[in-house]
């Protein structure tokens, strides 16, 4: 069984942070760790028809520009992401970060 946690861009220190410690769990979580349930993230950049400051006109063009793959990303492009996350594959991977942002993160 997976956990997904799915988050936007900006800063994400405080919501990896929690999601890097879950793998650890109290005491009282050890059902979630006898029912070996993993806790991964979906990272997600800037994507479009999505709320967000990639709304504005001028800033859309700026980043698409900017984005390594020079287009904002849609909701297509996160979809083999969830389902390899959500499948049973990833049984032995816990407390991950897998990013699906087209290179920005490696561009800033």
């Amino acid at each position: 069984m997976a956990a997904l946690t799915l988050f936007g861009c900006g800063k994400k220190g405080p919501i990896v942070a929690p999601e890097r410690r879950l793998p650890l769990p109290p005491v009282d979580m050890r059902a979630t760790v006898e029912d070996r349930v993993t806790v991964n993230a979906l990272g997600v950049g800037f994507y479009e028809d999505v709320p967000g400051p990639q709304r504005d006109e001028e800033l859309h063009a700026i980043l698409q520009r900017y984005i390594p793959l020079r287009r904002l990303g849609t909701p297509a492009d996160l979809q083999g992401a969830v389902v390899y996350l959500a499948s049973n594959v990833t049984n032995f991977i816990q407390g991950e970060l897998l990013v699906v942002d087209g290179a920005i993160a490696n561009h800033a």
